[in-house]
């Protein structure tokens, strides 16, 4: 078993032999958690979960249609092997409620059924975080480790993932988003005038999350029947704005234009992230419908966009601005209720929604300003490269990226490409767009 640790801060207060202690039993925790995979003890992983994640992992794997379907672990034959690498990011914040809280990144060498993005044939890498409950070590976190973890530690020299190993890991990740019909791949092709060759364009990567649209749909946990629903992702967009952030708040009577679309633009992105990097992995659900990820209120699932228009709108508005951290990472911004003043943390990266109502109302920010203000001074939380880079005219000034469904320019600044659709004009064999020059045996729309 190896252990190591990019900083100790989580055990500043335990001596030596607790925190070798605490180590063991939570290598202990998790060779139990492989052991019953292996041997199919589905109905005892549960309580190898926290109070909270306990029932919900239950009710998911008690439902036959989620084995069928080869839901979350359901989808895992065998873990080959585990590695542990004790790690210290920004847990104590997020389980306050717990003692004596651990993180790692967690490797489990996998065969799976299907490769997906919640498990994936042979290496997969997790955030790992655990805790005490009721005297016993529990799990209270295992997602997918975002790509930026994993690069913190190779930069750390640590011996459980290499520069290969993230090389390989990002690329059959690539794979597998690729072949989900979910994810549509905004750059499939790049057309050369120059030779009439096309090449592939845009492979998946940290640094180019934004050749990739947003998911069409997102999973849901409902906390009312602890069952998993899919929703379009813009629609999940609009219920979490006007759930989160409702008007009135804090002697507030109106929440100003500003703040809701700097407040949307983290809604889209955390929804975007736990698409990509899922929250719980062994119920196999990207996100909750409370504050573990973002709220979602099911009762304005029909009337969203016509009960709560000024947010919906602000939705509409930022869905082309793209958000990345300085070294074009998509980050997971959080953010918090607040106060209606200018107090911000500068050790974590958190968005607060009533200061940046203050911000818009009383200081004139526009969204921009606003989310500069809040993410720019956290640099080593979530986001490892600063100042942010927030995108809104995209630099459109490169060569047509062009496929058979459309061509687009990419963005210089960046990489975000629309498509918008070929003008046709027909010769004797064959079609070409009169805007782009992309040339097309047929026309797709008219394939039989």
């Amino acid at each position: 078993m190896l252990f190591g640790a990019l900083t100790n801060n989580a055990y500043a207060q335990l001596s030596e032999n607790q925190t070798e202690t605490i180590q063991l039993q939570d290598e202990a925790l998790i060779n139990t958690y492989v052991e019953r995979v292996n041997s199919e003890q589905w109905m005892n992983l549960p309580e190898l979960f926290c109070a909270e994640q306990e029932a919900v992992i239950l009710a998911v794997l008690s439902e036959e249609s989620n084995k069928t379907e080869n839901v979350g672990i359901y989808n895992v034959t065998n873990i080959n092997a585990y590695t542990m690498y004790e790690i210290d990011d920004y847990a104590e914040d997020e389980y306050s409620n717990y003692c004596d809280v651990a993180e790692y990144l967690l490797h489990l060498d996998c065969n799976v059924k299907e490769s997906n993005l919640f498990f994936k044939e042979d290496d997969n890498y997790f955030r790992l975080v655990t805790g005490t409950q009721g005297g016993s070590r529990k799990i209270l976190e295992l997602s997918v480790a975002p790509d930026v973890l994993l690069e913190k530690i190779v930069e750390a020299g640590s011996a459980i993932v290499s520069v290969e190993d993230l090389t390989e890991y990002t690329d059959a990740r690539s794979e597998v988003v690729n072949s989900m019909d979910d994810f549509e791949t905004r750059v499939v092709q790049e057309y050369d005038n120059s030779n009439n060759n096309i090449s592939i364009a845009a492979e998946y990567s940290p640094k180019t999350l934004s050749s990739y649209s947003f998911p069409n749909t997102i999973t849901i946990l409902k906390s009312e029947d602890n069952k998993i629903y899919s929703r379009n992702f813009k629609d999940y967009c609009y219920v979490v704005c006007s759930t989160e952030f409702s008007c009135g708040t804090d002697g507030v009577t109106t929440v100003h234009t500003e703040a809701l679309k700097a407040f949307s633009l983290c809604v889209r992105n955390v929804g975007w992230y736990r698409s990509l990097y899922p929250y719980n992995v062994t119920a196999g659900y990207n996100v909750t419908d409370n504050t573990n990820t973002q709220a979602y209120n099911w009762s304005i699932e029909s009337s969203v966009t016509t009960s709560y228009p000024r947010h919906a709108s602000a939705v509409d508005a930022i869905w082309n601005v793209m958000m990345f951290d300085g070294a074009k990472n998509l980050f997971y911004p959080s953010y918090r209720s607040g106060s209606y003043n200018t107090n911000r943390d500068s050790s974590l990266s958190i968005f607060y929604q009533n200061g940046s109502n203050y911000l818009a109302t009383e200081l004139g920010y526009n969204f921009e300003q606003i989310l500069h203000f809040y993410y720019d001074p956290a640099i080593g939380d979530q986001i490892t490269s600063g100042p942010i880079i927030i995108c809104t005219s995209h630099n459109r000034e490169l060569a047509y990226t062009k496929t058979i469904d459309g061509h687009g320019r990419k963005c210089a600044t960046c990489g975000y490409v629309v498509l918008t659709s070929h003008t046709w004009k027909s010769y004797v064999d064959h079609y070409e767009c009169t805007i782009c020059g992309y040339e097309s045996k047929f026309i797709p729309s008219i394939v039989p």
